[in-house]
């Protein structure tokens, strides 16, 4: 969704105008998996008031899990649901130029809550992460539950913006394992926290700086747990364009034995 990526010369010539935010992405279901269980979700608008341009991104990542009932159809629910609530409270209102009442982290829990009450509510036993980044301009906001990833490179260094939500995660964050013993750890990919898994649900939220030059990547487990930190991050850093990045690292995926769905965003901030 685009409002206004071009510009006139004083000729009449119509000469296009690059977006202040370039985005690319990719879902694969792998070399072992016969269903994806992985859904995502891409929304970005250019606003052009004048000489002035407001860049508006929604990007969500969710992994359904897998042993679950419904696990594709819950990742599914949960990035439509939240993109829904987020374009009435938040999308809509920034580009008509109004504001409500409600600060950022209450209209992006509301977005979550409502995603996780409607898995719950029309998939019992299913469940999902989810992975929720509003960009603004040179900001952005995250949500996040479970252990999709996002990963935010600036200035050349790349910072990993969410937490793990899962019990390996846990022991290590603890001191009960090593990032050693975690990577061999039968239970990698057991979730404590998830949408559809619980009566209420926690969600962390995470805010930063987006400037120019900067990279966003949001990601499946089956990204970067089989792409070595280093490669992906070099990746990330190294991207020119969004589209080719998220083809390199899926790619990277596959070639590592592609066990599982493998989902990736790359966001770019001209």
């Amino acid at each position: 969704m685009t409002t206004n990526q071009s510009e006139w010369k004083a000729n009449g010539e119509l000469l296009p105008r690059r977006p202040h935010l370039s985005v690319g992405w990719m879902s694969d279901v792998g070399r072992l998996r016969e269903n994806n269980e992985d859904a995502l979700l891409v929304l970005t608008s250019d606003l052009e008031r004048g000489e002035e341009t407001q860049s508006i991104g929604l990007l969500a990542v969710a992994d359904g899990m897998g042993g679950y009932e419904h696990g594709e159809r819950a990742s599914e629910m949960a990035v439509r649901v939240a993109a829904e609530v987020m374009l009435r409270s938040f999308v809509a209102k920034a580009l008509l130029g109004s504001s409500g009442g409600e600060s950022l982290i209450e209209l992006m829990r509301g977005a979550v809550s409502e995603a996780h009450h409607q898995v719950q509510q029309n998939l019992p036993g299913a469940g999902t992460t989810l992975t929720l980044v509003l960009v603004a301009d040179e900001s952005i906001a995250v949500a996040h539950v479970g252990d999709s990833r996002a990963y935010l490179c600036r200035d050349g260094a790349v910072r990993q913006l969410t937490r793990d939500h899962s019990l390996v995660a846990r022991l290590v964050e603890t001191g009960q394992q090593t990032l050693e013993e975690a990577s061999t750890d039968p239970r990698l990919n057991v979730l404590y926290r998830a949408l559809g898994q619980a009566d209420e649900l926690d969600v962390d939220f995470q805010f930063g700086e987006f400037p120019a030059g900067s990279r966003l990547l949001l990601c499946s487990d089956g990204l970067w747990g089989h792409v070595d930190a280093d490669v992906l991050e070099k990746v990330l850093c190294a991207a020119g364009d969004p589209n080719a990045g998220c083809a390199q690292l899926v790619d990277l995926a596959n070639q590592a034995g592609g066990p599982d769905n493998i989902t990736a965003i790359l966001a770019i901030r001209e």
